[in-house]
C-alpha cells in the first residue's frame, strides 16, 4: 500500500499529515530559518530540508530528529532531490550552485 502524506510549514516546524485520514503524524522541529526545500529519500525514511541561510538538514521520519547538517551553500536553497538509490542529495540555491552530498543513513 502506498501511502500519502502532506508537509506544510507552521514556522519554524514541518508537520507532516497523512491525507487518507487527514491525522497529522509528525511534527519535526525546525531550526530558526525559513525551509526553501523539501525531498523524500526513496525509501521515504528521510526528509531533506533545504534552509533559507543555506543548510540542509535530513529528518529521520521513524524518530523525528536530524542528525545530519549539510552547510555547503551560501544561500537560500532552491530544490533538492535524491538518486533513485537514495545514496546522494543534490541541492542547488539561489546562486546557481549545485552540491551534491552523500546522504549517510542513521
Amino acid at each position: 500500500m502506498m501511502w500519502r502524506f502532506s508537509v506544510s510549514f507552521r514556522f519554524p516546524n514541518l508537520v507532516i499529515s497523512l491525507i487518507v485520514f487527514a491525522l497529522q503524524v509528525a511534527v519535526l522541529q525546525g531550526d530558526k530559518y525559513e525551509v526553501t526545500a523539501i525531498a523524500a529519500s526513496p525509501d521515504c525514511q528521510h526528509l531533506a530540508c533545504g534552509y533559507v541561510d543555506g543548510t540542509i538538514r535530513i529528518f529521520s521520519l521513524i524518530t523525528g530528529e536530524a542528525n545530519i547538517v549539510f552547510a555547503g551553500h551560501r544561500s537560500a536553497i532552491s530544490c533538492l532531490v535524491y538518486d533513485a538509490e537514495g545514496m546522494r542529495l543534490a541541492s542547488g540555491s539561489h546562486v546557481s550552485l549545485l552540491v551534491v552530498n552523500y546522504a549517510l543513513t542513521f
